[in-house]
């Protein structure tokens, strides 16, 4: 379901409670004061205009599912949105645009310019939604892309036009916008944006960033990755129940070496696992711990798991362990990715995986998840892990003939 919010529009404040109303949708807005309850964002939510408050639930024909937040909405201007402000600048003056929409979130303002551009045309999703998206999900997709350099996926016209990566953060950007100077294996280096709040989400919104794109290491220590990644990809004409049977063998895997993995679809047709790890190791140790894990999932599982880089040699599933080189990203949990309906990389608990389907989760459905059972990986950090087995395989398997494996193009 589409959830939505009714906000009242054009009736004095007098006239609310009996004189007729002219209602308008809008979805998928919500701000953060304090962090989600354990479950989710506490229920009530309530709307305001110029001071006064309602709630309002979904009574229309339709049968709209209200999400519920723990803060307080207030629209001041019909162009401008007011997400947990402080009390005393809810009544500032505004400037009003017609191709506009302004979003205070906890006190930064965020004008999204071309808000109702359509960057989504089968649900006819625009970019203000995917702002309004971004928010209702910030602390989960925080914890997967917030204080790591993100590289940005920028669609300026949509999932139908064309798209670009830029890795250098837009010199026009407000000082609040953290960014982080990377080394990258070419020898060039780069300014790369770090969100660490809503507002940021909100600001990559605006420059029609669908995708969140964060490196495996956190900005104060970018030379050791925290974050070991299992990319299961499979092969054109392989379906979900063997990604779902491949995962589960990665799960077993990483458990034999005492590591925990966090599964999350990939918002295509794979799925990821990621696995929280000490900051004591290269990229490069973390992409060999990789490979050897690649390795170890094709020998308990040949008939359906590869580890074979070149893709003439593949079947199954593909594990890919280059997506641990220096400078590779992936699609973070909660991200948006660009297909038709607007699918989301959803994080799951490992009971989810048999029974999902890469499609139940879109910018229309994972709101109301996110709001109903809060972030599956919320405990993602608790347990950091070592990969010093992994490495040990890594070195039996060099002793039995099983060298390096093909990099990345470009990369060595």
């Amino acid at each position: 379901m589409v959830a939505r919010w009714r906000v009242r529009r054009g009736t004095p404040d007098a006239e609310r409670k009996e004189g007729p109303c002219d209602f308008a949708p809008i979805p998928f807005v919500v701000s953060r004061t304090g962090g989600p309850s354990a479950g989710g964002f506490r229920p009530s939510v309530r709307m305001k205009r110029d001071g006064a408050a309602e709630k309002h639930s979904p009574t229309d024909s339709r049968q709209l599912r209200t999400l519920t937040f723990s803060t307080t909405v207030v629209c001041t201007r019909p162009n401008t949105l007011s997400l947990g402000m402080p009390k005393s600048s809810r009544n500032a003056p505004r400037a009003e645009s017609a191709d506009h929409e302004l979003l205070v979130v906890d006190g930064r303002e965020i004008a999204i310019s071309n808000p109702h551009k359509l960057l989504f045309p089968e649900p006819k999703y625009t970019k203000l939604d995917l702002a309004r998206y971004y928010l209702a999900v910030a602390p989960g997709a925080l914890r997967g892309a917030g204080g790591r350099p993100n590289m940005l996926v920028r669609y300026p016209n949509g999932i139908a036009g064309e798209f670009f990566y830029q890795k250098r953060a837009p010199a026009s950007r407000p000082a609040w916008i953290e960014v982080v100077s990377l080394q990258f294996p070419s020898g060039r280096s780069a300014d790369e944006v770090v969100p660490r709040d809503p507002a940021a989400l909100a600001w990559l919104a605006n420059l029609a960033c669908l995708e969140l794109h964060p490196h495996p290491v956190r900005a104060d220590d970018l030379d050791h990755p925290d974050e070991l990644r299992v990319d299961l990809d499979p092969v054109p004409g392989v379906a979900w129940p063997q990604v779902r049977e491949v995962a589960h063998v990665v799960e077993a895997a990483l458990s034999d070496f005492g590591l925990i993995g966090w599964p999350k679809t990939s918002g295509s047709r794979g799925m990821h696992v990621n696995v929280r790890i000490a900051r004591r190791w290269t990229f490069d140790q973390v992409r060999r711990a990789a490979l050897a894990l690649a390795r170890e999932v094709e020998r308990r599982a040949p008939a359906v798991a590869t580890s074979k880089w070149w893709k003439e040699e593949r079947h199954g599933v593909f594990v890919d362990y280059n997506q641990n080189a220096k400078d590779r990203t992936v699609a973070s949990a909660y991200s948006v990715r660009p297909r038709a309906h607007a699918p989301v990389s959803a994080p799951l608990a490992w009971d989810e995986v048999d029974s999902c389907e890469p499609g139940d989760f879109t910018m229309a459905t994972m709101p109301a998840r996110f709001a109903e059972i809060g972030d599956r990986h919320e405990n993602i950090d608790r347990n950091p892990g070592s990969i010093e087995g992994l490495l040990e395989l890594s070195a039996r398997h060099e002793r039995d003939g099983l060298g390096d494996a093909p990099w990345p193009p470009h990369y060595k």
